[in-house]
């Protein structure tokens, strides 16, 4: 209970992705080229996360019973020793916090603000702000209850002359002289810039992010389901289903940032977008294909492994495509909807598309534990193939959206040069 608890809290807590796609576009400085390459290696450097970080963790997790014969820990001292046997997972847990706490330090001291200095604030302001996003969310979704609830034009009158009263007195607060200033909230009279949902260009993309987001994880969750099922699938073990996803996670690590580079150099951002949709979802049609070539007769991979070298390398060199494109989409995506926005409304931007993505990656198992258990339940013959064909239907669904997507001015005068 306790670690599902940490766990939520340091989701919660951790904005660095939406913090570091707005970063890398204000640091750029107009330089699209460097742009690129800046996200491309952000985005790429999660798979490295990805591939080091489990590896990592499994080496130091339980150290007394992986090593019960080490020197190092027949050497340490007894309350180390006594530490290590009540917590067997402190050491994975201590290494990312000392990770953390260097990123810190290199980010204070290395990475520039591109916050303009008249509108930074202090700390001290962090309880304040926090109070005011709270108490003026509640009086907007009042407002939006009360419109719903009431009819007549006196009542909604009413109603909203209640709210504007209520929103009036929290755009004021005290300034660190205690004089009174207004607030400069986006709803403010002098502030010219529509809202960032009225945006057709920003909501089109972010809804291709979040639908993209989706079947993304939901071929992330219906793979590894699909190769350990006996009934219409690999019936392989989780080491080797392990195997298979480090060798994709390998050749994914290797050639991830050499695609994307070539591709948005040679053929610009949005025909990246939509090279990037078609080529990582749709092939995940031809996984059934591994239980033909699992039925060969090559050697196994390992002892008792269950499948053939074939079939891993064509589940692994498969599955690699699958990421390096995904990872292509969703670069491409992102720098093309912080030009949707202007400066001061992409730090938002990217904090609502990382919201929306989390809600998608959620939904995304729980669908594909459905479709993975109906289809090799009721029909285990064709089951894999009704499961991808489903999943590369809605790789389509993405693939028609980014054919639709309108460029932005900025985008435009890019694509044109």
């Amino acid at each position: 209970r306790m670690a599902m608890i940490w766990r939520f809290c340091l989701g919660f807590s951790n904005g660095i992705i939406g913090t570091a796609k707005t970063a890398v576009t204000e640091l750029a400085h107009g330089n699209e080229k460097l742009e690129r390459r800046a996200m491309g290696l952000v985005i790429g450097m999660r798979g490295w996360g990805f591939l080091i970080s489990p590896a990592l963790g499994g080496w130091l997790a339980e150290p007394l019973k992986q090593y019960p014969s080490a020197v190092w820990i027949h050497n340490s001292p007894q309350w180390f020793q006594s530490m290590l046997a009540r917590y067997p997972f402190l050491l994975p847990n201590l290494v990312g916090a000392i990770i953390c706490f260097f990123i810190v330090l290199v980010v204070t001291c290395f990475i520039e603000e591109t916050l303009p200095a008249t509108k930074r604030r202090t700390l001290m302001y962090i309880p304040y702000d926090l109070k005011q996003y709270i108490v003026t969310s509640t009086s907007k979704i009042c407002s939006m209850l009360m419109r719903l609830l009431t009819c007549g034009n006196f009542k909604n009158q009413q109603s909203q002359q209640q709210v504007d009263e209520t929103t009036s007195l929290l755009l004021i607060k005290q300034d660190d002289d205690g004089q009174s200033e207004q607030s400069e909230l986006s709803t403010n009279s002098g502030n010219t810039e529509p809202p960032l949902w009225s945006r057709r260009d920003t909501r089109r993309h972010l809804w291709a992010y979040w639908i993209f987001s989706f079947v993304v994880v939901a071929v992330d969750e219906a793979f590894p389901l699909f190769c350990i099922s006996r009934e219409g699938g690999l019936g392989l073990s989780e080491a080797t289903i392990g195997k298979i996803l480090s060798g994709a996670g390998l050749l994914f690590a290797l050639g991830q940032y050499a695609v994307f580079a070539t591709i948005t150099h040679h053929f610009g951002l949005y025909p990246s977008i939509t090279i990037g949709s078609v080529l990582g979802v749709p092939p995940v049609a031809l996984v059934p294909l591994s239980l033909i070539l699992n039925q060969t007769s090559d050697s196994n991979v390992g002892s008792g492994g269950g499948v053939t070298w074939s079939t891993f390398v064509f589940l692994s060199v498969l599955m690699s495509i699958l990421k390096i494109f995904s990872c292509l989409f969703f670069t491409s995506i992102a720098i093309a909807a912080n030009k949707t926005v202007p400066p001061s409304q992409r730090a938002t931007m990217n904090g609502l598309n990382m919201v929306g993505g989390s809600i998608a990656k959620g939904l995304g198992p729980t669908f594909a534990g459905v479709l993975v258990a109906l289809s090799l339940t009721s029909t285990p013959q064709c089951g894999s193939l009704i499961i991808f064909t489903v999943i590369a239907l809605l790789g389509l669904v993405v693939v028609a959206e980014a054919q639709t997507l309108p460029p932005s001015e900025s985008n435009k005068q890019e694509e044109d040069k």
